[in-house]
């Protein structure tokens, strides 16, 4: 893997450059797929987690890391904001062998009760708005490089609407070095392109 190592950090480069460089781009889908599917580490850092963090958290921002991972994990996290806004996560890593890993992360936001109105601006009761998502990711480690992909179905539910969607998230970590780790990650969500980053 090292005699190949420049060509590899110019792809990754590459990579970064056509994906601007944008960690908290959510895309144009009505659903913030990656906020919803973030945890604490991400809300802490404005929406990004970090493409070489070894937790959880990385299944939405960049699965390949989960394979740098030698113990597995799980965690829950919980939010609550002004006006009934509730947010809820929790995200698991199983490790597979030395080289390989599984991620699992489920979350619910719950954006609390709005007003419904007729025609004349009279109120008719209340409705309830709400999102969900789960996801799955799997990486592999190759020597020193690692890639994974993750996939994500989300519903968001205003009153009676019902909307699915999809996104996903494929990355890379080249470690050459003990010293020198390179990530970058693109991600999709349901109308298209959401953004990218590099790492290093």
């Amino acid at each position: 893997m090292r005699h190949g190592g420049k060509g590899l950090a110019g792809v990754l480069l590459s990579l970064s450059v056509l994906a601007q460089a944008e960690q908290t781009t959510y895309g144009s889908g009505g659903s913030g797929v990656w906020s919803l599917g973030a945890g604490t580490r991400a809300l802490a850092l404005g929406s990004t987690a970090g493409l070489l963090a070894q937790d959880a958290s990385v299944i939405t921002h960049n699965p390949a890391a989960l394979a740098l991972m030698r113990n597995g994990e799980a965690g829950f996290h919980h939010g609550l904001w002004d006006a009934g806004v509730a947010w809820d996560q929790a995200a698991a890593v199983l490790p597979l062998g030395a080289s390989s890993a599984l991620g699992f992360s489920g979350a619910l936001a719950s954006y609390g009760s709005f007003e419904r109105a007729n025609d004349l601006g009279d109120s008719i009761g209340s409705y309830e708005a709400s999102e969900a998502l789960s996801a799955l990711a799997y990486a592999h480690r190759f020597g020193d490089l690692a890639l994974g992909g993750s996939g994500f179905m989300t519903r968001q539910t205003i009153d009676k609407d019902v909307l699915f969607g999809y996104a996903w998230a494929g990355g890379a970590v080249w470690k050459p070095l003990s010293y020198l780790s390179m990530a970058s990650a693109v991600r999709a969500a349901t109308e298209g392109y959401a953004g990218g980053s590099f790492e290093g």
